[in-house]
């Protein structure tokens, strides 16, 4: 069947009231453009690589009506519009992508879904450190939280103030309510320039770098 065809079919196809849902409640929910999801079963009319943000992929899927969802990898940026209807869907749990509906399919009309921004958090500041002579410890204040809720973490390197350079030393990730975080694996009395990262699905942000030179081996500093 023909590509056009099969998109005047699915949506001769479309039932009135696909979900359960009250319009109202569907307007409010993460229906709209769910973060680390997938459809399943999603057939493809059309693909772009490049695309800004999952919000993007969304207001592509809004603007063209053969759209009924779509499916956006983050990594790659690739956004795919399909026209497969909720009945012949499956969201399935997947970590690179986002997804969701051009409009709310619980009402009648065509009326489109209001989008949930997702947003990168506000870089961290107001940096300091305690040390040892192989592990330091950074606190710091958080900024604006992002959308989903973002993550953090310790990075230090070497050579040059960027925060794209090699990390040295190991730290974990850590919830927006610690103001704190270990970093370990250092060298004695090495200088290091330590970011703090705050990081999630749209992106990372790091803090202005904290110069911090470890202890000499065996001492107290």
């Amino acid at each position: 069947m023909a590509l056009h065809s099969r998109i005047a079919s699915a949506a001769a196809d479309a039932p009135a009231n696909v979900s359960a849902r009250s319009y109202e409640d569907c307007k409010t929910s993460r229906m709209v453009l769910s973060n680390n999801y997938e459809f399943k079963g999603l057939e493809v009319y059309k693909f772009s690589r490049g695309t800004g943000s999952a919000r993007d992929c969304s207001d592509q899927c809004r603007r063209d009506t053969s759209c009924y969802a779509f499916n956006y990898v983050k990594l790659s940026k690739w956004c795919y519009l399909g026209y497969t209807h909720s009945r012949s869907l499956r969201y399935v749990a997947n970590g690179k992508m986002a997804s969701g509906y051009r409009r709310c399919s619980a009402h009648s009309t065509n009326e489109e879904w209001i989008s949930e921004i997702y947003t990168v958090a506000g870089a961290p500041s107001t940096l300091s450190a305690t040390k040892t002579d192989t592990s330091a410890s950074i606190s710091y204040s958080v900024g604006a939280a992002g959308n989903p809720v973002e993550t953090y973490s310790v990075k230090c390197v070497i050579f040059g103030l960027s925060c794209n350079n090699a990390a040295i030393g190991t730290s974990l990730s850590y919830p927006r309510s610690t103001l704190s975080i270990p970093v370990s694996g250092l060298s004695a009395n090495t200088k290091y320039y330590c970011y703090v990262v705050a990081t999630n699905s749209v992106g990372a942000v790091c803090s202005a770098a904290l110069e911090v030179t470890t202890c000499a081996t065996g001492v107290t500093c």
